[in-house]
């Protein structure tokens, strides 16, 4: 049986997080008071559109967001998660048109080491070629 995450901080929250869903890419960069950005783009070839994170509110391993959106459109959304260490599984919906998007989110430096491991291996095996 899997143990239970512990529950986050602030200060372990505060960092840079990259992921995506089907269609999405977000990046969410929190400070230590809980502030932050969300930044996604809503589908392949289309502009990002930003949201202030202005308040993280710490429920065990549950961690809402209070979003304000700083483009246009000007929809009203929820986000919340649930936190474990490495990993944000993330929970992004529309209040107004009743949509939810799922997404797991990773520390932005971790996703860089493991992008390069990648890299460099299939680089190497072109190289045998």
């Amino acid at each position: 049986m899997a143990k239970p995450c512990p529950t986050p901080t602030k200060q372990g929250l505060a960092k840079v997080w990259i992921g995506s869903s089907v269609g999405e890419y977000y990046l969410l960069d929190l400070s230590v008071d809980g502030t932050g950005v969300l930044a996604v783009q809503w589908g392949l070839g289309k502009s990002a559109k930003a949201y202030r994170v202005s308040r993280t509110n710490i429920r065990g391993p549950r961690v809402e967001f209070d979003l304000e959106p700083l483009d246009p459109p000007l929809e009203a959304f929820y986000m919340r998660a649930d936190v474990c260490p490495g990993s944000i599984d993330l929970q992004i919906g529309s209040v107004e048109r009743k949509w939810r998007l799922n997404a797991t989110l990773q520390p932005y430096e971790q996703e860089l080491e493991r992008l390069k491991a990648v890299t460099e291996r299939a680089a190497a095996f072109r190289k045998s070629r």
